[in-house]
Formats: C-alpha cells, sequence, structure tokens
C-alpha cells in the first residue's frame, strides 16, 4: 500500500501473509508469571505494533479474567546483588496492569503474577499494523492455562503425579511408591536433599501415615528439587498455581 502525502516522502512497506508465532500453543500455569509467544515477523516492514483484537475460550468459558486489572510489583530503581531486602523494599513498588497484555513492538504475550485465570485454552485473534496497513490475524496465538504442572523430572521409575485434592490446607503430601510391586515406602524412608534453598518453598510439617507434608505458600514457583527415596537421588521441576492441597506421587 502507499501512502502518497504532498507534506511527506511516498512511504512504501509490506506487510507478509505469513506472518505468525512460532509456536502457536503455549502453556503457563495460573498465578504466575510467563513471556510467551515468539513472533515471526517474516519480510513485513518494521517497526510493527500488536494489539489484542479479541479472545475467546475454548470450551466457551469466561475471558474476563485475562484482562482484569491487577497489581503487579515493579523495581522504580536498578538493583544490585549487594542490596538487602530492606533496600529492595524501598526500591519497589506497585502498578495497576491487566493478568495479560501484549508487547508492543514485539508481540509478546505477557502474563503477570498474581492472575487468577481458570484453567483452559485461550485463542487470540491479534492485530498487527506497520506503514502499510494493517491485519487481524485470527486465531493466531493460542494460551493454555493450567492449575499446575512437572515441567521436568529425572531418575524416577515413572512420571511423577500431581492432583489437587481439597480446597485446604495449603500443603503439598508427598507420597512414595515402589514402580514394579506399587507397594507404599514409608515416609521416612525418603526426604529432600541439602540445597533445600533450590528446592520449592515451603515449611515440612512432619511424615504421616499420609506421606510427607509440607506447608506452601501459593503459587509455588518452578524450582530444582532434590530428593532421595531409600538411596536413590532423584530430581524434579514442577509449578502449583491454585491454592488447595495437593498429592504428588513419586515412583521408585
Amino acid at each position: 500500500m502507499l501512502n502518497v502525502s504532498c507534506d511527506q516522502d511516498i512511504q512504501v512497506g509490506n506487510l507478509a501473509v505469513d506472518m505468525k508465532y512460532k509456536d502457536q500453543k503455549q502453556s503457563v500455569v495460573t498465578g504466575l508469571d510467563a513471556r510467551v509467544g515468539e513472533f515471526v515477523f517474516s519480510k513485513s516492514s518494521l517497526p510493527l505494533t500488536f494489539e489484542i483484537e479479541s479472545v475467546f475460550e475454548e470450551e466457551g468459558a469466561s475471558t474476563a479474567e485475562l484482562s482484569e486489572i491487577i497489581k503487579v510489583p515493579v523495581f522504580t530503581e536498578a538493583v544490585s546483588s549487594d542490596d538487602s531486602e530492606e533496600m529492595l523494599v524501598q526500591k519497589r513498588d506497585t502498578v495497576l496492569l491487566p493478568a495479560v497484555e501484549i508487547e508492543k513492538h514485539t508481540g509478546v504475550f505477557i502474563v503477570h503474577g498474581g492472575n487468577s485465570i481458570k484453567k483452559g485454552k485461550y485463542h487470540f485473534n491479534v492485530k498487527v499494523t506497520n506503514v502499510s496497513g494493517n491485519v487481524v490475524l485470527n486465531d493466531v496465538f493460542i494460551l493454555e492455562v493450567l492449575p499446575h504442572y512437572l515441567f521436568s523430572f529425572s531418575n524416577f521409575g515413572g512420571t511423577p503425579t500431581i492432583e489437587r485434592v481439597a480446597d485446604t490446607p495449603h500443603q503439598i503430601v508427598f507420597k512414595a511408591y515402589n514402580a514394579h510391586t506399587n507397594e507404599v515406602i514409608p515416609a521416612e524412608n525418603f526426604h529432600f536433599m541439602d540445597g533445600r534453598e533450590n528446592g520449592f518453598k515451603g515449611i515440612y510439617a512432619g511424615d504421616t501415615s499420609e506421606g510427607e507434608l509440607w506447608n506452601v505458600k501459593f503459587p509455588v514457583e518452578p524450582a530444582d528439587t532434590q530428593l532421595d527415596i531409600e538411596g536413590q537421588r532423584m530430581y524434579m521441576n514442577f509449578a502449583l498455581g491454585i491454592p488447595g492441597k495437593y498429592e504428588i506421587k513419586l515412583y521408585k
């Protein structure tokens, strides 16, 4: 498209027909912050600007939580590794932002922590604009929101499972099983490794007949968690979004 003006030079641009996201669907955990969606500009003239045109949930559920205005913590000054917690608090402030927004010139979707987005698959129509004009890319990006997620694990006898079993208390109960016999491994026979500062954040609440109990604050953010079951060292990384009581089953 040519834009002609008596006062301006002629501007020539291109808005490519094959623009898209590298991965159309990305998954996040409710309550946690995330930056997702790498946009493929193709041969479009830069700069591009992006705007969420509309959104719908795959099963017809409400999308109101995506545009809900929430308090988002930000730093108002540069921080360094030498800053004390008191200094960090002084440099911190909050701003009001929608739970999900799109970065104006990159197309990256920003999901802010503290959101209350319900589980679902949210389809976005995105308006893209440059010097040539604009186009609405329909169903160009899908944001899958999950209540919890197992990112990775290693050295287990089977895939760990995560289940939300009650609204309260805010706890995780870890249960261990022999993967071959399905026999229960007593809670006193497994423990979380040294270097707990690198693992999930929680307070140990004891070994019980249920399993090993931990009190946690939500959301439980991803963390490299190591544990030992009867002398076998294992690793897992998980996140929990919706508050409640969770049961995580481990297999040796």
